[in-house]
């Protein structure tokens, strides 16, 4: 017995409902254009939320050199801002799906890993540590440039999703 066709794609795709096979079904697809503009403004507003986690991470740094608090928000807030590249390299892929798009959110979260690894070198190399607030600086602007392509002025600002 064959199995239902449950996506209309390859041969289907162009077929009308009333013409459908027995079985068939719509199902919502990333190519629906409202669902992917706001894909889209999500990869950027996510772009946007770790700026801010990382102007946070400045400051609680400072809290953590010159207040009696320690290291553990710092840390806490780090590991959560590097979760938050994984969601931004989901939603390059399937919102704007560029590979501009795509390339940035990798390198964004590669640069945010070995940001994470930096403080451990403290003791045996610590002129690699010391790049650690320098990369930090370098994850905030491609960040923003992140959040720039879509929400607040780059280039495909008008919120409109970039071409399949």
């Amino acid at each position: 017995m064959a199995r239902p066709v449950t996506l209309f794609t390859g041969q289907w795709a162009d077929m009308p409902i009333s013409r459908a096979p027995q079985g068939a079904r719509r199902v919502p697809s990333l190519r629906c254009a409202p669902m992917r503009r706001a894909l889209t403004l999500g990869y950027s507003g996510l772009g946007w939320l770790i700026v801010a986690l990382g102007v946070l991470q400045f400051f609680l740094a400072g809290l953590g050199i010159f207040g009696s608090e320690g290291f553990d928000a710092h840390e806490s807030v780090g590991r959560a801002l590097h979760g938050v590249t994984i969601l931004v390299i989901v939603l390059a892929i399937a919102g704007p799906r560029t590979g501009r798009d795509i390339g940035m959110s990798v390198v964004l979260f590669l640069i945010t890993t070995l940001q994470t690894f930096l403080p451990e070198l403290r003791d045996d190399a610590a002129w690699a540590a010391a790049f650690h607030p320098v990369l930090a600086l370098a994850i905030l602007g491609l960040a923003a440039h992140i959040g720039r392509r879509y929400i607040g002025g780059g280039e495909g600002a008008s919120g409109a999703a970039a071409p399949a």
